[in-house]
């Protein structure tokens, strides 16, 4: 958990938006990085990428899905939340894309982002990561 001076909403968008010009930008040594807007009508996307794994480990490919929602509280404050799951757990429409020779890993995670006054919010952030890398 951290206190954060910046509006909720302004993190929010920051987090939402990853299909910005400075994303692209600073995920260009990814072989692939997809995205794929507004699955089945909603506010879902798949966020397809690769991520290059240093000594000797094969690249990992995550798809993950990713939605959010927004509560306002009884005092008029918002709370933004941000979920993210395998593509798997998706039961809606998925997008294939050819993994070659990347090892599928997965994510899953939470941020929740609640405004504390106009210009501060708090921003907590759980995630796992899974590699699926096996030691022999």
């Amino acid at each position: 958990v951290a206190n954060i001076d910046v509006a909720a909403k302004i993190l929010f968008a920051q987090l939402w938006l990853i299909d910005l010009y400075a994303k692209r930008h600073e995920n260009k040594a990814s072989k692939v990085r997809r995205i794929w807007q507004g699955l089945d009508g909603t506010r879902g996307l798949q966020y397809t990428r690769s991520l290059n794994m240093p000594g000797g480990f094969q690249s990992r490919l995550f798809q993950v899905w990713i939605t959010w929602d927004e509560i306002v509280e009884a005092d008029g404050r918002k709370t933004y939340v941000i979920a993210i799951s395998p593509i798997q757990e998706y039961r809606g429409t998925r997008h294939s894309i050819e993994t070659g020779k990347m090892v599928c890993a997965d994510s899953r995670g939470v941020y929740v982002i609640k405004e504390v006054t106009e210009n501060t919010c708090e921003w907590t952030w759980v995630q796992n990561v899974n590699l699926k890398i096996s030691v022999l």
